[in-house]
């Protein structure tokens, strides 16, 4: 395969869903590498297995599938009955969630299937792979996202069902016998994949890939005008940080901290879906006025909402490999974040970001206040801006993609 031209090189790429439409650090990874795949002059096709009552006109390159809704929510019903009976009390949903990817996974296969790539590259939350059937010849490419076990050890989501952790595991490790290589976008990741799955191929650190010349081309909204905010005043980007796992329990206190430590009024972009209990209590907030609560928006929106922001603070329990936190230093947004999952392979403490130990939700709101206050915070996001579009520059995170998707390897399956 290396000897062939770019354009002579077939690639599916699979992900539960794509921007417009995909939310999601998966979704978002992976188009932004079919992104720059294209660019490269790759026949590149994104396929998608997860986009459920998604009404659209076929877009160049990337080939929708999924369930009528009601359909889809019938069908994860069904199969979460049995986990009340076997597994009571506890939170089990991981192989219910794999099952219910079959009927838009099967269609998806049937895509790729005459699409005829030589390389696929799959993703590992919800096991797509499980629905295709590997052809001859064909190098099949898994990046590890998610993983069931890494989840339940430390989503801090509550008590999960180990019966129902290890089906999904060994669902999973049926995907793996026919994966030539895996891929994981952190050191932290690639531990939990060592130390979770049977896999005997090789296993590579690749960052999650930006295709940072479209963020450059979009341009900015005026937040502040929408809250009714001053032109100088400054705005606090919290990345979804209104899901537990994205660290909701955490978020009126920050807040709050940050209304107690700084005298001048704040703006808060809060992106995504929200809990409800948690929306009921900022509904209810004094500050609710000044937050921008926009639910799921457009990839395009959300940069413009991101490059109005000053500073960016994520209490998220776990990452594997945040978009939201590369795409926000990025964009010259220092972050401040628990030491805990990949963030570390992210933030440099002290050059684009801060990180703290433990739980410590107050240490963090002082560090944004400091940050917030301070005359010198516009040199602060010049550097971070620098250190990290060096440290993630796309053409050279796209080589390393390069290395491992046209590596003919070893067959399995």
């Amino acid at each position: 395969m290396a000897t062939l031209k770019p354009s002579e090189t077939r690639i599916a790429i699979v992900a539960p869903s794509a921007p417009p439409y995909g939310a999601g650090g998966v979704a978002s990874a992976h188009y932004n590498l079919w992104r720059a795949l294209r660019r490269r002059g790759y026949d590149v096709r994104l396929f998608t297995f997860f986009d459920n009552g998604v009404k659209d006109k076929p877009a160049k390159g990337i080939i929708r599938h999924g369930l009528a809704p009601v359909w889809f929510k019938r069908l994860f019903v069904l199969l979460l009955l049995p986990w009340r009976f076997l597994q009571p009390g506890k939170l089990a949903y991981q192989t219910a969630e794999i099952l219910r990817n079959a009927p838009g996974a099967l269609r998806m296969a049937r895509s790729i299937y005459a699409f005829s790539p030589q390389t696929v590259l799959l993703s590992d939350h919800g096991a797509p792979g499980l629905w295709l059937r590997k052809m001859r010849d064909q190098h099949f490419v898994l990046i590890s996202h998610h993983n069931p076990a890494r989840l339940a050890a430390e989503s801090g989501m509550g008590k999960f069902s180990r019966l129902d952790t290890r089906m999904a595991i060994w669902l999973e490790d049926q995907v793996l016998k026919r994966v030539n290589h895996v891929l994981c976008p952190s050191q932290y990741m690639r531990t939990w994949f060592k130390k979770t799955y049977k896999f005997r191929g090789a296993v590579s650190v690749v960052p999650n890939l930006v295709e940072f010349a479209a963020v450059d081309q979009i341009g900015s909204r005026n937040i502040r005008k929408q809250l009714g905010l001053p032109s100088r005043a400054k705005v606090v980007y919290l990345p979804s940080a209104g899901g537990y796992i994205k660290g909701a329990r955490y978020l009126l206190r920050i807040i709050d901290k940050l209304q107690l430590k700084l005298k001048f009024p704040l703006g808060f972009y809060i992106p995504g879906f929200v809990e409800p209990d948690v929306m009921a209590q900022l509904r209810q907030h004094p500050a609710r006025a000044r937050m921008l609560l926009p639910g799921q928006v457009s990839y395009s929106a959300h940069i413009q909402y991101v490059k109005a922001c000053d500073v960016a603070i994520s209490p998220a329990l776990m990452e594997n490999f945040s978009m939201a936190i590369v795409e926000a230093a990025y964009l010259g947004l220092p972050v401040i974040a628990f030491k805990r999952g990949g963030n570390a392979d992210i933030i440099d403490d002290g050059r684009n970001g801060f990180l703290f130990s433990g739980l410590n939700v107050d240490a963090m709101a002082q560090r944004a206040a400091v940050l917030l206050n301070s005359p010198t915070l516009s040199e602060l996001r010049k550097r971070t801006q620098k250190y990290t579009r060096a440290k993630f520059e796309a053409d050279r995170v796209l080589d390393s993609y390069l290395k491992v998707l046209l590596s003919t390897g070893s067959a399995r399956g």
